[in-house]
């Protein structure tokens, strides 16, 4: 049985979720609390310093060092290079509407586009590397990814509650990369 933790977030939050308590006690996990010399890497990062230097954001005025299409941005690293990949893109219209302001949509409206994301994390972890994706949703994003815990955040009144997942990279076969050619 999977862990499914309960935590109550507070309304001062906001959109920098890197800055809130229950995302850095989700990090602590995912590191065991250490987070360095770990390789980090977040394609939706906004002002996040945390993956830092590996850092992309498609809005430039941003602290991130990229500013990229996040497809574009991952698949310009070697596959099980990262330690840990951070998994935290605007995923309501609202965030969008606030974080991008050129008009890019919600990626979970994109069809096949999030899917290709999936794909290019799993492929840059390490085996036994994790995978912290917090959303709206609990979905699997990869085949070799598997669930190891989970914090609901409630922030009460008319706010949506925050899902945060912790998935860890298992040993993978070539069939994970595939892409149904077999």
């Amino acid at each position: 049985m999977i862990p499914i933790t309960r935590i109550i977030g507070a309304s001062c939050d906001g959109l920098d979720t890197h800055k809130s308590k229950y995302f850095k006690m989700g990090l602590s996990k995912a590191t065991n609390g250490l987070f360095k010399p770990i390789t980090i890497c977040d394609p939706f990062a906004r002002n996040c310093e945390w993956a830092d230097p590996h850092t992309n954001d498609m809005n430039e005025n941003t602290k991130a060092k990229h500013h990229l299409d996040a497809l574009e941005f991952l698949k310009g690293y070697p596959s099980e290079y990262f330690d840990l990949v951070l998994f935290d893109p605007p995923f309501s219209p609202i965030q969008a509407e606030r974080r991008y302001e050129c008009g890019l949509e919600n990626i979970y409206t994109q069809g096949g586009y999030l899917s290709k994301v999936y794909f290019e994390c799993a492929r840059i972890l390490k085996v036994n590397g994790k995978f912290l994706k917090l959303g709206y949703n609990s979905n699997r994003p990869h085949s070799s990814l598997v669930l190891k815990e989970m914090w609901v955040t409630c922030f009460g009144g008319n706010r949506n509650d925050v899902i945060m997942s912790l998935w860890n990279k298992e040993q993978t076969s070539i069939l994970d990369y595939s892409h149904g050619i077999f």
